[in-house]
């Protein structure tokens, strides 16, 4: 499954241009119909590791993610 989201300023979950940890903290704490984004998020890292692919923004989000689970800041 893909999600695909567009730049729309009226939407109140569009982030918009962020630092890795903006990012993985919304990430986090949001959640759609589909589930947690962080499940989205930890297996979209998998499955990219899975296929060979080392997206390194990715892997960036997902440990900081990671760490905001934690309680590690």
């Amino acid at each position: 499954m893909v999600y695909i989201a567009s730049p729309d300023k009226a939407n109140t979950n569009y982030l918009g241009p962020a630092s890795v940890e903006e990012i993985a903290k919304q990430i986090v704490n949001a959640e759609g119909p589909s589930g947690p984004n962080r499940d989205y998020l930890f297996n979209l890292e998998k499955t990219l590791l899975q296929m060979g692919c080392k997206d390194e923004h990715v892997m960036k989000i997902a440990d900081e993610a990671r760490k905001l689970i934690q309680g590690v800041e």
